[in-house]
């Protein structure tokens, strides 16, 4: 294993801050931009629809980078949208368990066109937030069309209120 030389700060503190990937996000995953994105690279990588899970568990593993919340708290990724679980009522009622996730891969592996808009449904959004997730973060050279908070929702320093304002009351 070879050990990845830091600047002194952020050997202090045992990781790189320069590569903390935030989670993707609500108005992400409501982005036709970055689900183009994604599901067009995952095309790219050639990796079969049954494979998938595997191939996003040792993506993961393999990263050199943390995956922070909005407060830039370190988390880990929750795997368990992307099982199958026996007791799932679905709608089709005659396909196998094990197929549904790996038709919910295939058709996230298919390019998209251009002239199609494409969308995350309700019930899949947790899935596309751990895939894309995990795309972004093994792939950080890639410019991503991503939402992010502009000042992660903490007060600016220059917004010019008194400290009286300041203090809890």
């Amino acid at each position: 294993m070879q050990i990845k030389p830091y600047c002194q700060s952020c050997f202090l503190i045992g990781f790189c801050q320069q590569r903390c990937v935030p989670i993707v996000n609500d108005a992400e995953i409501s982005s036709p931009a970055l689900v183009r994105a994604v599901r067009n690279f995952c095309e790219t990588l050639n990796v079969p629809a049954g494979q998938m899970l595997d191939y996003l568990a040792d993506s993961y593993r393999d990263l050199d980078a943390e995956i922070t919340d909005a407060q830039g708290e370190v988390i880990f990724l929750d795997f368990s949208p992307l099982e199958t679980d026996p007791d799932d009522a679905d709608i089709l009622v005659h396909c196998p368990r094990g197929e549904r996730l790996r038709d919910w891969f295939r058709t996230m592996t298919t390019i998209v066109p251009d002239n199609v808009t494409p969308y995350i449904r309700g019930e899949a959004k947790e899935r596309f937030r751990i895939l894309a997730t995990i795309i972004i973060a093994a792939n950080p050279d890639i410019n991503w069309p991503r939402i992010l908070p502009a000042n992660d929702n903490i007060r600016a320093a220059n917004d010019n209120c008194s400290l009286k304002e300041l203090s809890p009351a």
